[in-house]
């Protein structure tokens, strides 16, 4: 996988992030959800003991982000 791939797929994570951020429509925000977290998925797989400290921080933030929109917005336990 090329730098330009390693990019995108950095890039695929972050923007499926933010399109969840900013919905509220319960249906379309589980979908987001499941598409977030699908992508982070994906990149720790692809990015295995390749990932920078900055995006490794970043996911852990998007991961307690993605979890509290969960917890606050369709009411998931705690």
């Amino acid at each position: 996988m090329g730098d330009d791939d390693q990019k995108l797929n950095a890039l695929a994570w972050q923007k499926a992030c933010e399109a969840a951020e900013r919905e509220f429509e319960p249906a379309k925000l589980t979908i987001l959800l499941g598409a977030a977290e699908e992508a982070i998925f994906l990149r720790l797989q692809q990015g295995a003991g390749k990932l920078t400290a900055k995006e490794s921080a970043a996911i852990a933030n998007a991961t307690q982000v993605l979890r509290r929109i969960q917890v606050e917005r369709l009411n998931f336990p705690p």
